[in-house]
């Protein structure tokens, strides 16, 4: 990816800001070329996230609670679907989840859903040395055991992926 516009030109999605590359952190390239999930922070307090598939074109921007501890935090973000499955059930769905100031790698314990992604992650890293990580995995079935959980090295972060409310505004 030479360029964020040139990524987004090639999908007709207008997402109505440039950020600088170096603020961009790719969580998956796919083919076609053009296609793919980009996160990026236009400030401390907001994300955003842009999707391109082929049938499918989404950008949204999403706060963080304005008073969150400095290491740890944890917010799960809503899953969105990723393409045209035949029923709701049947969807194949995105989900991103971030930490902040916390080291990865994070991977699935406990029973993986079946039909999920392994745990794909991108980190920001900024001049004040905070760093964000990105964690992107997707799911065909619409069961969830219960005992499943995301965690970084040594267990010191560790959540519910499908905890919706999590780290949320209220």
């Amino acid at each position: 990816m030479d360029s964020f516009t040139e990524f987004i030109e090639e999908s007709d999605l207008d997402t109505g800001v440039e950020p600088e590359l170096s603020e961009v952190a790719v969580l998956q390239r796919l083919e076609p070329t053009g296609t793919g999930d980009l996160v990026w922070m236009p400030d401390a307090d907001t994300y955003c996230l842009t999707t391109i598939r082929s049938s499918l074109k989404s950008h949204g921007c999403y706060g963080l609670a304005p008073k969150r501890p400095a290491r740890g935090y944890v917010e799960v973000g809503d899953p969105t679907p990723r393409g045209v499955g035949s029923t709701y059930s049947k969807q194949d769905w995105l989900s991103v989840s971030l930490v902040e100031n916390a080291q990865g790698p994070f991977t699935f314990t406990g029973d993986r859903p079946k039909g999920t992604s392994s745990v794909r992650q991108a980190t920001l890293r900024f001049a004040s040395g905070r760093t964000v990580t990105f964690l992107a995995y997707s799911q065909t079935d619409s069961r969830i055991p219960q005992n499943t959980k995301i965690c970084g090295p040594h267990r010191k972060v560790c959540f519910d992926p499908y905890d919706f409310d999590l780290g949320r505004v209220s």
